[in-house]
């Protein structure tokens, strides 16, 4: 194989990785703006339901 393929082989999967990484960190801040459910806002006891849910998930 000469120099030049590998070098575009290289490339292309450091390219995959980058875009990858790029995703990842959209999806992620787009996890962490996420608005609150709607009963959540005005309940405490919804609220206190909610993380007991997401913690029995885990």
């Amino acid at each position: 194989m000469s120099a030049s393929v590998q070098f575009w082989i290289v490339v292309a999967i450091v390219a995959i990785a980058f875009a990858y990484a790029i995703y990842k960190i959209v999806k992620m801040v787009q996890k962490r703006n996420e608005p609150a459910s709607a009963c959540c806002s005005c309940d405490v006891d919804c609220k206190l339901r909610e993380i007991k849910s997401q913690k029995s998930k885990k």
